[in-house]
């Protein structure tokens, strides 16, 4: 029996970055955008982003303020033609601490 085929629109893709890495980025003065190659660990693949440089000083902020452990470093776009990110975005998001969650609730 085939397996049925469904449409969509685009491919949302999510990738999990070193926070680390992240914080380590240079940005050069003056340029707005910045162009991000992310290689797979095992080197099979890369994908490449297109995004705002303030989007990285806003990330890199986040890791100053909650460290490399504290959160996660995430690169959101359409997966594209060519292993390309479109409308792509970069965010660090605070890693909820056990004791927090279980505060919280």
């Amino acid at each position: 029996m085939p397996h049925p085929v469904l449409t969509t629109r685009a491919l949302k893709c999510t990738v999990l970055l070193d926070p680390a890495e992240v914080e380590a980025l240079v940005l050069v003065e003056g340029m707005p955008r910045v162009q991000l190659n992310v290689r797979t660990a095992d080197g099979s693949r890369t994908v490449t982003a297109d995004i705002a440089a303030k989007a990285v000083r806003k990330a890199q902020a986040v890791i100053a303020e909650h460290g490399t452990d504290g959160v996660a470093a995430l690169l959101q776009g359409k997966l594209g033609t060519g292993d390309v990110l479109l409308e792509a975005g970069l965010v660090c998001q605070v890693k909820l601490r056990p004791q927090t969650a279980a505060a919280e609730a």
